[in-house]
């Protein structure tokens, strides 16, 4: 995978994390979503997983195009089921 996407990827996985563990936490049933939606929404965007994964095709990279989108739906479910799991903690 390219040194952008593995940094892209990693940038989704600790987003969703951040989004979901808020999400999961006392402070979010608070009423304040705008953490949340508007700062970490933006932090997580899905375009660029998309932009990166349709350079890659067209690069002739069809196989790294598939390996981004498995590891980042792989990854990022993970990284939002630890968020969950810590801000039911919190």
């Amino acid at each position: 995978m390219e040194p952008c996407s593995s940094m892209s990827l990693a940038v989704w996985q600790s987003g969703f994390c951040m989004c979901c563990c808020w999400s999961a936490s006392t402070a979010a049933r608070c009423g304040a979503r705008f953490l949340m939606i508007g700062l970490l929404g933006a932090f997580t965007t899905f375009s660029t997983f998309s932009l990166e994964t349709v350079n890659l095709i067209e690069a002739g990279e069809g196989m790294k195009a598939l390996v981004n989108v498995l590891l980042s739906v792989v990854l990022c479910v993970g990284a939002a089921a630890i968020g969950i799991v810590i801000g039911r903690q919190i």
